[in-house]
């Protein structure tokens, strides 16, 4: 300190002064700068917790009116006679002979048109021959509105009288109209009646490959829909309604599906079951905001996710709904599998094909609550034995 000597004490006062002052205002800075950084940080934690919180009492208002709906439709009156309807002609079709070159004809659409379909998806059973419908009424039904429907897959609905004289296809131009509007509506993808005492698929609007085929045997015998049409046999209660868990169907091509039932009872005889599929479009809407992610205050690249307790998404990846060729591609520089990305494209979804493994992810499994920094940073909740939403701005 020497070198300071020669200096007058009015120099080294207000070198002092400057000193102090500097020091000041570095403190204060600091001070402020941490408020200020606790204060946007306490905002955003708070905006994530709405988010996570209104999405939650979203998706459960919506499995809410999904379960009461189908409680209501098993009790109507047009419901109950549909399903008495659809098994008696169905049981009378299963009793008459199939029309020669029928079976062949079947038989080779699933050769030449679904199986490789299977194969491509890398999805498919030992041979073709392990789909096939059995019954006389499964084979006849599956040529009259898949085979020879002039419609494709997606649009099947579309014919409602095949015009062949059955009872069957009388019934069904009967209500058809009535049962799709019903799916349009209400946002459904599709809704069955099974015969309580075959097991046996006797009508779906969208005509997919388990039409008239059995849920207690055959290739859909293990599916989510045939365990929640099992409940639905097994219950005395007409009131009760049964969701499935998230799974790949196979009638549907390996598509993401999630099914509600409920019996249907005449008087006290349980003659049947309802089952809706779930529109993966309708979770999506909720999940996303109507796609108002910015409106909710995720910004540019946050997003609220439904995700299983095997870490697969339940609900679409924002970053695939806004760009799905930039998705994809990046998911392929990434290392994702051909097949993984060839059923994204196929099924145009996320939806059981992607893992989400951030850690307030399993925190959220493990049944966690609260807000992290680093990663994804917010988990909450259990919905439905198997879904937990995940907010997560990256």
């Amino acid at each position: 300190m020497r070198f300071l000597g020669h200096w007058s004490i009015r120099i080294k006062l207000m070198g002092l002064l400057v000193l102090l002052g500097m020091v000041t205002l570095a403190v204060t800075g600091t001070v402020a700068y941490l408020k200020n950084y606790r204060s946007i940080q306490r905002d955003v934690f708070n905006q994530l917790t709405g988010v996570t919180r209104t999405r939650r009492a979203q998706i459960e208002t919506y499995y809410r009116t999904i379960k009461s709906h189908i409680g209501t439709l098993s009790e109507d009156h047009m419901f109950i006679a549909a399903m008495r309807d659809f098994s008696k002609a169905y049981r009378k079709m299963n009793k008459a002979p199939v029309r020669a070159g029928v079976l062949d004809a079947v038989r080779e659409d699933y050769r030449v048109n679904f199986y490789p379909q299977m194969q491509r998806l890398g999805m498919a059973r030992q041979g073709y021959q392990n789909y096939l419908p059995v019954t006389p009424a499964a084979i006849q039904l599956q040529y009259l509105y898949i085979v020879k429907s002039p419609y494709p897959k997606g649009l099947r609905d579309k014919l409602a009288d095949v015009g062949d004289g059955s009872e069957y296809s009388k019934v069904h131009a009967k209500y058809h109209s009535a049962l799709k509007g019903v799916v349009q509506k209400f946002g459904y993808y599709d809704l069955y009646f099974i015969d309580s005492e075959t097991g046996r698929q006797v009508y779906d609007v969208a005509k997919d490959r388990d039409f008239g085929t059995s849920l207690r045997d055959g290739p859909y015998a293990n599916s989510n829909l045939a365990v929640v049409v099992k409940k639905c046999m097994e219950t005395d209660n007409p009131s009760d309604v049964f969701f499935s868990g998230f799974e790949p169907y196979a009638a549907s091509m390996g598509e993401p599906t999630q099914y509600v039932a409920s019996p249907i009872f005449d008087g006290k005889k349980r003659i049947g079951v309802l089952a809706f599929q779930l529109s993966t479009e309708a979770i999506n809407n909720v999940m996303t905001g109507n796609r108002g992610w910015e409106k909710d205050g995720l910004g540019k690249t946050g997003e609220a996710l439904l995700v299983g307790p095997d870490h697969l998404l339940r609900s679409d990846s924002r970053e695939y709904l806004e760009d799905p060729e930039g998705y994809l591609a990046r998911q392929k520089a990434a290392g994702v599998s051909g097949e993984t990305l060839s059923r994204i494209r196929t099924f145009k979804t996320t939806i059981l094909q992607m893992p989400v493994n951030h850690p307030s992810v399993n925190l959220a499994l493990e049944g966690s609550q609260g807000t992290r920094i680093g990663g994804s940073e917010y988990g909450i909740g259990k919905l439905h034995g198997e879904l937990k939403p995940a907010v997560m701005p990256r």
